[in-house]
């Protein structure tokens, strides 16, 4: 399903699936919403690395509520 994405949609779109806010991602990773949402948008480049890391962090997250 995400493997057409770009890095940034991949992020929103698993961000989405798990009922998670920009906000609250955006603070996982000690970074502003208005960042996220630029990430999301490919605005601002995110390499792969950092990606996993987003959505590591936003697993672990969801498993813990």
């Amino acid at each position: 399903m995400t493997q057409n994405l770009t890095i940034g949609e991949r992020v929103a779109w698993y961000r989405r699936r798990r009922g998670m806010s920009q906000d609250v991602l955006a603070g996982l990773v000690g970074r502003t919403d208005d960042w996220m949402g630029k990430v999301e948008n490919n605005r601002i480049p995110l390499d792969r690395l950092r990606s996993s890391v987003c959505l590591l962090i936003h697993s672990t997250y969801r498993s813990a509520t």
